[in-house]
């Protein structure tokens, strides 16, 4: 669901496959997750604050992973693999922050929360 000018948008990918749930919910949230400083507005999603998107992407982890840290290990897992499909794509503009995910799976570093 996308928001818009008319309100939201359903969209319906034509490259929809069955795969981990994991991924899915990794892949929104990095494209939810605030980039950037707070001074500054994601670029990749026009209109939104870092605050609100802090709060929002929050709440999806918080809604997405009822139990604890087990599942959230496993989701983290996939955040190199779609920081490089989000490259590869160039769909997001905010380059920096999905190069820090895919160079943190080398050293094993934990990423930061916003």
């Amino acid at each position: 669901i996308l928001m818009s000018d008319r309100g939201p948008v359903i969209i319906d990918w034509f490259d929809a496959a069955a795969g981990a749930v994991e991924a899915d919910i990794v892949r929104t949230s990095v494209l939810i997750r605030p980039s950037g400083s707070p001074a500054s507005a994601p670029e990749h999603l026009p209109g939104a604050d870092y605050e609100t998107m802090r709060i929002v992407h929050a709440a999806y982890l918080e809604a997405m992973f009822d139990s604890p840290a087990t599942e959230r290990i496993e989701a983290e897992r996939w955040e190199p693999v779609i920081a490089a499909s989000r490259l590869a794509e160039g769909a997001q503009t905010g380059e920096s922050e999905l190069l820090a995910i895919w160079h943190g799976r080398a050293t094993g570093r934990e990423r930061a929360e916003p």
